[in-house]
Protein backbone atom coordinates (compact mmCIF):
# COMPACT_ATOMS: atom_id res chain seq x y z
CA UNK A 1 0.00 0.00 0.00
CA UNK A 2 1.36 3.40 -0.97
CA UNK A 3 1.97 5.70 1.99
CA UNK A 4 3.47 9.15 2.49
CA UNK A 5 6.53 7.58 4.14
CA UNK A 6 7.14 5.05 1.36
CA UNK A 7 6.65 7.79 -1.24
CA UNK A 8 9.28 10.02 0.34
CA UNK A 9 11.67 7.14 0.92
CA UNK A 10 11.44 6.41 -2.80
CA UNK A 11 11.97 10.08 -3.67
CA UNK A 12 15.05 10.20 -1.42
CA UNK A 13 16.87 7.62 -3.55
CA UNK A 14 15.74 9.07 -6.88
CA UNK A 15 16.13 12.42 -8.62
CA UNK A 16 12.72 13.54 -7.36
CA UNK A 17 14.03 14.94 -4.05
CA UNK A 18 16.81 16.86 -5.81
CA UNK A 19 14.30 18.26 -8.28
CA UNK A 20 12.00 19.33 -5.44
CA UNK A 21 14.88 21.07 -3.69
CA UNK A 22 15.65 23.00 -6.86
CA UNK A 23 11.97 23.79 -7.36
CA UNK A 24 11.69 25.22 -3.85
CA UNK A 25 14.69 27.53 -4.19
CA UNK A 26 12.46 30.62 -4.25
CA UNK A 27 10.97 29.55 -0.92
CA UNK A 28 14.32 29.09 0.80
CA UNK A 29 15.58 32.41 -0.53
CA UNK A 30 12.45 34.30 0.54
CA UNK A 31 12.44 32.76 4.03
CA UNK A 32 16.07 33.50 4.85
CA UNK A 33 15.89 36.98 3.36
CA UNK A 34 12.84 37.71 5.49
CA UNK A 35 14.64 36.57 8.64
CA UNK A 36 17.52 38.84 7.76
CA UNK A 37 15.24 41.79 7.07
CA UNK A 38 13.55 41.38 10.44
CA UNK A 39 16.77 41.13 12.43
CA UNK A 40 19.14 43.41 10.49
CA UNK A 41 21.62 40.54 10.55
CA UNK A 42 20.64 36.94 11.21
CA UNK A 43 21.80 36.25 14.79
CA UNK A 44 23.72 33.03 15.24
CA UNK A 45 21.61 32.32 18.35
CA UNK A 46 18.41 32.10 16.27
CA UNK A 47 17.40 28.43 16.30
CA UNK A 48 15.44 26.76 13.50
CA UNK A 49 13.53 23.50 13.32
CA UNK A 50 12.81 22.48 9.73
CA UNK A 51 9.84 20.09 9.79
CA UNK A 52 9.62 17.65 6.87
CA UNK A 53 13.11 18.87 6.04
CA UNK A 54 13.83 16.70 3.00
CA UNK A 55 17.50 17.13 2.09
CA UNK A 56 17.81 19.96 4.64
CA UNK A 57 18.38 22.73 2.12
CA UNK A 58 17.00 25.49 4.35
CA UNK A 59 19.34 24.40 7.13
CA UNK A 60 22.29 24.18 4.75
CA UNK A 61 21.70 27.77 3.67
CA UNK A 62 21.07 28.88 7.27
CA UNK A 63 24.35 27.29 8.34
CA UNK A 64 26.12 29.05 5.50
CA UNK A 65 24.61 32.33 6.75
CA UNK A 66 26.10 31.73 10.20
CA UNK A 67 23.29 30.12 12.18
CA UNK A 68 24.47 27.32 14.44
CA UNK A 69 21.39 25.98 16.26
CA UNK A 70 19.75 23.96 13.49
CA UNK A 71 17.44 20.96 13.63
CA UNK A 72 15.53 18.88 11.08
CA UNK A 73 12.71 16.35 11.30
CA UNK A 74 11.54 14.08 8.50
CA UNK A 75 9.21 11.10 8.28
CA UNK A 76 11.57 9.37 5.86
CA UNK A 77 14.72 7.77 7.32
CA UNK A 78 16.30 7.99 3.87
CA UNK A 79 15.66 11.72 3.67
CA UNK A 80 16.98 12.35 7.18
CA UNK A 81 20.13 10.31 6.48
CA UNK A 82 20.88 12.24 3.28
CA UNK A 83 20.18 15.54 5.02
CA UNK A 84 22.65 14.69 7.79
CA UNK A 85 25.31 13.93 5.20
CA UNK A 86 24.65 17.19 3.39
CA UNK A 87 24.36 19.39 6.51
CA UNK A 88 26.62 17.91 9.21
CA UNK A 89 26.30 21.12 11.26
CA UNK A 90 22.60 20.38 11.90
CA UNK A 91 20.93 17.62 13.92
CA UNK A 92 18.35 15.48 12.14
CA UNK A 93 15.81 13.03 13.52
CA UNK A 94 13.17 10.74 12.03
CA UNK A 95 9.60 11.26 13.14
CA UNK A 96 5.97 12.00 12.30
CA UNK A 97 5.12 15.66 12.83
CA UNK A 98 1.55 14.78 13.85
CA UNK A 99 2.93 12.93 16.89
CA UNK A 100 4.01 15.00 19.90
CA UNK A 101 6.79 12.58 20.84
CA UNK A 102 8.66 13.44 17.65
CA UNK A 103 9.28 16.94 19.01
CA UNK A 104 10.63 15.71 22.35
CA UNK A 105 13.85 14.99 20.43
CA UNK A 106 14.58 18.73 20.11
CA UNK A 107 14.98 21.77 22.37
CA UNK A 108 12.53 24.65 22.05
CA UNK A 109 13.35 26.78 19.01
CA UNK A 110 12.82 30.37 17.88
CA UNK A 111 11.68 29.42 14.40
CA UNK A 112 9.75 26.48 12.99
CA UNK A 113 9.49 26.18 9.21
CA UNK A 114 7.60 23.62 7.14
CA UNK A 115 7.82 23.58 3.34
CA UNK A 116 5.26 21.75 1.18
CA UNK A 117 4.38 19.09 3.74
CA UNK A 118 1.49 20.07 6.01
CA UNK A 119 -1.15 18.98 3.48
CA UNK A 120 0.19 15.40 3.46
CA UNK A 121 -0.94 14.92 7.07
CA UNK A 122 -4.22 13.14 7.72
CA UNK A 123 -4.79 15.63 10.53
CA UNK A 124 -2.84 18.84 9.86
CA UNK A 125 -4.29 20.41 13.01
CA UNK A 126 -2.26 17.98 15.12
CA UNK A 127 0.85 19.00 13.23
CA UNK A 128 0.16 22.68 13.82
CA UNK A 129 -0.36 22.08 17.54
CA UNK A 130 2.99 20.30 17.70
CA UNK A 131 4.70 23.12 15.79
CA UNK A 132 3.45 25.55 18.44
CA UNK A 133 4.66 23.31 21.27
CA UNK A 134 8.10 23.18 19.65
CA UNK A 135 8.46 26.97 19.67
CA UNK A 136 9.69 29.34 22.35
CA UNK A 137 7.25 32.00 23.57
CA UNK A 138 6.74 34.43 20.67
CA UNK A 139 8.52 31.97 18.38
CA UNK A 140 7.81 32.19 14.68
CA UNK A 141 6.06 29.71 12.38
CA UNK A 142 6.57 29.83 8.61
CA UNK A 143 4.40 27.51 6.56
CA UNK A 144 4.75 27.18 2.77
CA UNK A 145 2.38 25.34 0.45
CA UNK A 146 1.52 25.28 -3.24
CA UNK A 147 -1.41 22.90 -2.73
CA UNK A 148 -4.26 25.19 -1.67
CA UNK A 149 -7.80 25.80 -2.83
CA UNK A 150 -7.15 29.07 -4.64
CA UNK A 151 -4.34 27.52 -6.68
CA UNK A 152 -6.60 25.59 -9.04
CA UNK A 153 -3.89 23.83 -11.10
CA UNK A 154 -2.59 22.12 -7.97
CA UNK A 155 -5.84 20.24 -7.42
CA UNK A 156 -4.65 17.36 -9.63
CA UNK A 157 -1.74 16.53 -7.31
CA UNK A 158 -3.59 14.09 -5.07
CA UNK A 159 -4.62 11.97 -8.04
CA UNK A 160 -1.16 12.23 -9.61
CA UNK A 161 0.52 11.12 -6.38
CA UNK A 162 -2.03 8.46 -5.51
CA UNK A 163 -2.29 9.91 -2.00
CA UNK A 164 -5.00 11.64 -0.01
CA UNK A 165 -4.00 15.27 0.45
CA UNK A 166 -5.69 17.97 2.54
CA UNK A 167 -7.00 20.71 0.26
CA UNK A 168 -8.04 23.90 2.08
CA UNK A 169 -8.52 27.56 1.31
CA UNK A 170 -6.18 30.28 2.55
CA UNK A 171 -8.67 31.36 5.19
CA UNK A 172 -9.15 27.76 6.35
CA UNK A 173 -5.39 27.33 6.81
CA UNK A 174 -5.23 30.59 8.74
CA UNK A 175 -8.10 29.50 10.97
CA UNK A 176 -6.37 26.18 11.66
CA UNK A 177 -3.30 28.10 12.81
CA UNK A 178 -5.47 30.16 15.15
CA UNK A 179 -7.20 27.04 16.44
CA UNK A 180 -3.79 25.54 17.19
CA UNK A 181 -3.04 28.50 19.46
CA UNK A 182 -1.04 30.75 17.17
CA UNK A 183 -1.59 34.50 16.99
CA UNK A 184 -0.78 37.23 14.47
CA UNK A 185 -1.51 34.84 11.60
CA UNK A 186 -0.93 36.41 8.21
CA UNK A 187 -0.32 35.32 4.65
CA UNK A 188 1.53 36.41 1.55
CA UNK A 189 3.04 34.66 -1.46
CA UNK A 190 6.50 33.61 -2.53
CA UNK A 191 7.02 33.72 -6.28
CA UNK A 192 9.48 32.03 -8.58
CA UNK A 193 11.70 34.73 -10.07
CA UNK A 194 13.48 32.73 -12.77
CA UNK A 195 12.62 33.28 -16.43
CA UNK A 196 9.37 31.77 -17.64
CA UNK A 197 9.60 28.54 -19.61
CA UNK A 198 8.35 29.17 -23.12
CA UNK A 199 5.33 27.32 -24.42
CA UNK A 200 7.61 25.63 -26.94
CA UNK A 201 9.86 24.27 -24.18
CA UNK A 202 7.11 23.44 -21.69
CA UNK A 203 6.66 19.75 -20.89
CA UNK A 204 3.34 18.65 -19.45
CA UNK A 205 3.17 16.23 -16.53
CA UNK A 206 0.51 14.71 -14.26
CA UNK A 207 1.22 17.63 -11.89
CA UNK A 208 1.05 20.44 -14.47
CA UNK A 209 -1.17 19.34 -17.27
CA UNK A 210 -1.03 22.36 -19.59
CA UNK A 211 0.98 25.48 -20.29
CA UNK A 212 -1.98 27.56 -19.11
CA UNK A 213 -1.89 25.70 -15.79
CA UNK A 214 1.84 26.37 -15.51
CA UNK A 215 1.30 30.10 -16.03
CA UNK A 216 -1.63 30.25 -13.64
CA UNK A 217 0.15 28.38 -10.85
CA UNK A 218 3.27 30.47 -11.23
CA UNK A 219 1.22 33.66 -11.07
CA UNK A 220 -0.59 32.44 -7.96
CA UNK A 221 2.67 31.69 -6.16
CA UNK A 222 3.45 29.66 -3.07
CA UNK A 223 1.17 30.41 -0.12
CA UNK A 224 3.31 31.63 2.79
CA UNK A 225 1.70 31.68 6.22
CA UNK A 226 3.43 33.24 9.21
CA UNK A 227 2.28 33.17 12.82
CA UNK A 228 3.48 33.80 16.36
CA UNK A 229 3.45 31.17 19.11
Amino acid sequence: MKTVKSTFDQWAVSDRASNMTAGHAHIYEAYLLDLENHSQDIPSAFSILDVACGYGEILRLASKAGLTSLFGLDLSPEMAKKAQDIVPAASFEVGDFTKAESFALFPKVAGCVCVEAIYYAKNPCLGLQNFKSALDINGRLDLFLDFYQENRPSHVWAKALGLKLQLHSIEEWKQMCLDAGFSAVSHRFAHVTSELVSEHDFLSSPYTESYADYLESRANGTLWLTAKA
